[in-house]
């Protein structure tokens, strides 16, 4: 997050971002009444803001052009989860360039919370700089774009309709699609992240948040997007052809039909082989999705 070279100065809140940390006396802080620091960035004087609407932060007392770059109310959240001392931690190389790693756990780990798409240049520059990186891309505002279909290894295939190219190109993503639910994209599978510790959510965990777009054995068997609308598709594994094998009914199947009716999705027509149907939705200048809902698994 921090060490990027700021087109413009700053002097506390812009667009959103704030100064959570400083340093006094050699120590990082939080603003606090009448408080003064130095900026971790240019070790310029920093004063503390603490009025009642905005979170408390430090702002830089003379406009400048900093490198050091603040963080949004999402990024401080996400850093509530981890140790204080683990939060915006500095790190400098012998040739005198830095970087404030969003987290950096004792094990040498480094989290960076993204809340916007960067170029893949800049996330490969951190990733040599500090080695050892995952990222988190805030993408609870991109919900509406996205779609997930269940499959039955328990993997998830994503759609995601004018994606970030970055966050899709990137080695060890997460997506942050809603409070503490990331969606690991190396594994196609929903992470909760409770006390700084991740683990595998449940499907009473994704219940809670009934606006992310899930599907159960629904599956995309095709897009279209016109050559400038990108999109990006992981293929689930239920799309490989499978030896014959026993399949019950599937229970869910009626649900799965008047959801995706709901989403206003029509009949394109029934598949022969088992019953199924396939259904599309058109979303006007060239762009459709087909789906399959299964009716026996």
């Amino acid at each position: 997050m921090g060490g990027e070279k700021s087109s413009k100065g700053f002097n506390g809140l812009q667009q959103g971002y704030i100064m959570m940390y400083a340093i006094s006396d050699g120590k990082k802080v939080e603003a606090y009444p009448n408080g003064r620091a130095k900026c971790q960035g240019c070790k310029e004087e920093v004063i503390a803001k603490c009025g009642a609407i905005v979170r408390w932060h430090w702002a830089h007392k003379h406009t400048c052009d900093c490198n050091y770059k603040p963080m949004t109310e999402w990024h401080y959240k996400w850093q509530e989860q981890f140790p204080e001392e683990n939060r915006e931690v500095y790190v400098n190389k012998e040739d005198g360039s830095f970087r404030i790693a969003d987290i950096k756990l004792d094990s040498g780990l480094v989290i960076e919370f993204q809340h916007s798409s960067i170029s893949l240049d800049t996330v490969k520059s951190r990733q040599e700089f500090h080695g050892d990186v995952i990222w988190i891309f805030d993408c609870t505002e991109k919900f509406d774009n996205m779609t997930f279909y269940s499959n039955d290894d328990g993997t998830y295939a994503m759609k995601w309709k004018w994606a970030w190219k970055t966050a899709m190109e990137s080695d060890r993503v997460y997506l942050n699609v809603a409070d503490n639910i990331l969606f690991d994209t190396r594994k196609k599978k929903f992470i909760k992240v409770v006390d700084s510790k991740m683990c595998f959510a449940t499907t009473e965990d994704l219940k809670k948040f009934d606006f992310l777009n899930i599907y159960k054995n629904t599956r995309l068997i095709s897009s279209k997007y016109p050559s400038n609308r990108p999109s990006h598709r992981f293929a689930p594994s239920t799309l490989i052809p499978k030896e014959k094998e026993v399949k019950v009914e599937n229970m869910y199947f009626d649900d799965s039909f008047n959801q995706m009716k709901d989403k206003g999705y029509e009949v394109l027509y029934k598949d022969n082989s088992d019953g199924g149907l396939v259904m599309r939705k058109d979303y006007g200048n060239g762009v459709h999705h087909n789906v399959v809902i299964e009716r026996y698994i």
